[in-house]
């Protein structure tokens, strides 16, 4: 953000809650999607987030929904891998279990995960 006065703190007001609806992170957890929307994952829709800073180190992921799944592709593992990875959706899924990460809770439409997998699928019921 560059500038002055009271614009710069509007814009970068706004890029905070912008953030904060992609992704919060704590140093015990990284939350993808608080509030997940549901006009987020249409089919055909894809998020992209490239090198956002955290306290883990910069992450990136990309997330594309299909007809029947929604896949979140994670890139470049972080300097630190989160304790805990928690991916929210605003529908019901059932994820599919991989070898590169454990599932170590699942309530509702909430995933909680241990992990920096490539690849998170989870299949709309």
């Amino acid at each position: 953000i560059r500038g002055k006065g009271d614009s710069t703190k509007a814009i970068s007001a706004f890029f905070i809650l912008l953030r904060s609806l992609m992704f919060i992170d704590t140093q015990e957890k990284l939350e993808i999607f608080p509030v997940p929307k549901a006009e987020w994952f249409i089919e055909g829709s894809e998020i992209k987030i490239e090198e956002a800073p955290s306290v883990f180190g910069k992450i990136s992921f990309k997330v594309i929904t299909t007809k029947n799944e929604v896949q979140f592709y994670f890139y470049d593992s972080p300097k630190y891998i989160p304790p805990n990875m928690m991916i929210n959706l605003p529908f019901p899924t059932r994820i599919i279990q991989e070898d590169d990460f454990i599932i170590k809770k699942e309530r509702g439409n909430s995933f909680m995960l241990h992990g920096w997998p490539s690849l998170i699928r989870f299949v709309k019921k």
